[in-house]
């Protein structure tokens, strides 16, 4: 007969002993048989697999929250830039039902690690080569700092064109070719510029900054003195697009280059005011060089004017700007060449972030860090609980990416959306400028803005020029702006000849303002009590010769408003 299993009983089969059921050992005789070495290693056992299922419970709920977050985000890498911005429009259009999931699965989105704000990043591949990184902003952050090889961080956060950032600064220098500025010398000259900085907010934003409010970032070698400077202000205060902070960094350097030339930075300032200009590249050997003459300017030994450079980096404010990440270096060089926190730093970062944390997390080793299992579960109950907190720290990495926000240019969504953007400054002025209300994600219309090199009417610059020769100083166009459609104004330097008084002011520069419709010009200053009077220089009348080029300006202007194809359509209608 068949039992349930389908198997045959077998009356042959010799019937199989049955022993006795064990009921156990006593107590007292469990401490007879087991040493004190044998009772630590079952106790240790246990202790062992209850960390273990703690672990294992823990992990599990990380790993699933993680693949909820992948399923809803993106992580792109294209070869070209405009293919990127394609695909990053893509994504602000699709990204907030997105949003409602993340609240659903996530519940953190004000983290920047979980954040779903779509960014777009760069990474070098080889020198000069880069492909770009489309993405939500924690998906990024992830990738960065735990799914990145640490010599492999070659990684550059993207400034778009008409993106509200805040002010930031590219500070170096060769120093090979300036052997005269020593490292303390180095230290001064930061301390002065970022002093002149502070005072430049106040009097231009009515800002007022401090050490504490800027990031200080170093990625200084034995050659090259570098540093990375990024402004936070007080009350988030924020510039409109690149291009506006660019504006204000000029004008800045600019009033410093005209009070060097004057002797008013010197007096305040002095190593700035010695090192504002720099060595391009070696000129002289540090061995072939008398001893006066390592410890003179670099203008003072042999060297032309053109070969100085400012060691503010004007070239850093083009539009879609690549502005290097914290714990990143460039192709090719080496970990101690990574953009660091400069040890001049006061301003304050996440609670026990440091340089260290570039390569491993909070609280764990190398070996801890890749390996979770190196975590000890031994040693006393404090202790497995000690060594299960610092294993759920090894996968905490928010830390890691507030810091890393807060060295971005261009703000996280959250920040950026309650911060204040900075209108500029139309006449050249240290007017308080406005601040808007509300931010606004698109590229501000702003009145005017200034401009260097020369305008559109050349024979009207030459012109302008040849007015700014009284007192027998030459001066020249430090910028000009346009103020509506028949209005053009200059900002002169080094001649500050001022009609209301006569005779020149001792700081306050001029300004030659052009009415381009009446052919008219005046000459007013920037000096407060010229200012208060609203006085302004005798209205004169342009040279026929330049008014004729002006003419042809205006008429250039109306014809490039025309547009061809409707006054065809509207000439066909008759």
């Amino acid at each position: 007969m068949s039992n349930r299993w389908g198997l045959h009983h077998d009356e042959s089969a010799v019937p199989v002993e049955k022993k006795s059921k064990s009921n156990g050992i006593s107590p007292s005789s469990f401490h007879k048989l087991c040493n004190n070495e044998q009772l630590a290693a079952i106790l240790h056992s246990a202790a062992h697999n209850e960390v273990e299922q703690k672990r294992v419970k823990f992990t599990s709920g990380v790993k699933r929250r993680r693949n909820e977050y992948y399923d809803i985000t993106e992580y792109r890498v294209f070869p070209l830039q405009e293919l990127a911005f394609d695909f990053l429009n893509e994504m602000k259009n699709n990204n907030y039902s997105k949003k409602i999931k993340l609240a659903e699965c996530c519940g953190d989105e004000s983290s920047a690690l979980w954040s779903m704000e779509p960014r777009i990043f760069a990474v070098e591949t080889a020198c000069g080569k880069r492909r770009y990184i489309v993405g939500n902003m924690g998906r990024f952050m992830q990738h960065y700092w735990r799914e990145t090889d640490p010599i492999a961080r070659h990684y550059y956060e993207l400034i778009p064109e008409g993106t509200p950032c805040r002010m930031y600064f590219d500070l170096e220098f060769n120093k090979d070719a300036n052997p005269m500025i020593t490292s303390d010398i180095s230290d001064v000259l930061m301390t002065e510029f970022i002093a002149e900085l502070c005072n430049e907010y106040q009097m231009i934003h009515n800002i007022c900054l401090s050490r504490s409010c800027i990031v200080d970032l170093d990625s200084s070698t034995t050659n090259k003195f570098s540093r990375h400077l990024i402004i936070h202000s007080p009350n988030r205060e924020i510039f409109a697009d690149s291009l506006s902070v660019g504006l204000f960094v000029k004008r800045f350097v600019g009033r410093l280059a005209e009070e060097q030339s004057t002797g008013e930075l010197e007096n305040r300032h002095s190593t700035l005011a010695k090192y504002l200009f720099v060595n391009k590249k070696r000129i002289v050997e540090p061995d072939t060089m008398a001893e006066a003459d390592k410890d003179v300017a670099p203008r003072n030994y042999g060297i032309n004017h053109k070969e100085l450079t400012c060691f503010v980096d004007l070239g850093v404010y083009t539009r879609n700007r690549l502005f290097r990440l914290l714990g990143s270096t460039k192709f090719g060089h080496s970990l101690s060449a990574a953009l660091r926190i400069a040890e001049a730093n006061m301003f304050e970062f996440p609670a026990g972030f440091d340089n260290n944390r570039f390569y491993f997390p909070s609280g764990a080793t190398a070996k801890a860090a890749t390996n979770p299992n190196s975590f000890s579960c031994a040693g006393s109950e404090n202790d497995r609980e000690k060594d299960y907190k610092a294993f759920c720290a090894s996968f905490d990495w928010d830390m890691h990416a507030r810091a890393l926000a807060l060295t971005l240019v261009v703000p996280i969504e959250p920040s950026r959306a309650k911060s204040l953007v900075l209108t500029e400054v139309c006449d050249g002025g240290h007017d308080t400028v406005k601040l808007k209300d509300t931010f606004s994600s698109g590229r501000d219309k702003l009145p005017c803005r200034m401009c260097y090199g020369a305008s559109p009417i050349l024979s009207l610059d030459n012109f302008i020029l040849q007015q700014s020769t009284r007192g027998g100083i030459q001066g020249r166009i430090r910028a000009w702006s346009m103020e509506g459609a028949h209005f053009i104004t200059y900002q002169m330097s080094d001649n500050r000849w001022c009609e209301n008084i006569g005779r020149a002011h001792k700081s306050n520069n001029i300004i030659l303002t052009v009415d381009l419709k009446c052919y008219t010009f005046w000459q007013s200053c920037h000096d407060p009590e010229c200012r208060a009077m609203k006085s302004r220089g005798i209205l004169q009348h342009l040279p026929s010769e330049v008014a004729a080029d002006v003419s042809d300006y205006l008429v250039d202007l109306e014809l490039a408003d025309i547009d061809v194809d409707d006054l065809i359509q509207s000439t066909l209608k008759f």
